[in-house]
């Protein structure tokens, strides 16, 4: 329950902030929607969340990614955004599809270290 209210309040946070302009930190904003979308698939392949919960927080998480997407800094980064929302579109279609959830947190996981990569280079 307590990762649950965690994982609330970090995409209230950075919902709230719209997004920013920098490449560095557009970056860093999809390196933080990535991983936690990529935690939210794995508590769904591991039956670890309520699909009701899975999909409202799948799509603020989208939500963020389009942001950053609208604004994108860089035709790399506008990419990336891409495929953060369109994972999160999946896994916000099939909240409780556990093989779903699995490939998601794989394209999360790893989009989450090229946006970190991304970051670390315009830095």
């Amino acid at each position: 329950m307590r990762r649950v209210a965690i994982l609330l309040t970090l995409a209230t946070l950075v919902g709230a902030c719209g997004a920013p302009s920098s490449v560095s930190k557009q970056a860093e904003a999809l390196a933080s929607t990535a991983a936690e979308g990529a935690l939210l698939a794995g508590d769904v392949a591991d039956a670890r969340s309520t699909g009701a919960f899975a999909k409202t927080h799948a799509r603020a998480l989208l939500e963020q990614a389009e942001e950053v997407r609208a604004a994108s800094a860089s035709p790399e980064l506008g990419s990336l955004a891409g495929e953060i929302v369109s994972a999160l579109r999946q896994l916000a279609s099939a909240p409780t599809d556990r093989v779903v959830a699995s490939e998601v947190e794989e394209r999360l996981e790893t989009a989450a270290k090229d946006a970190e990569e991304i970051e670390e280079s315009a830095a």
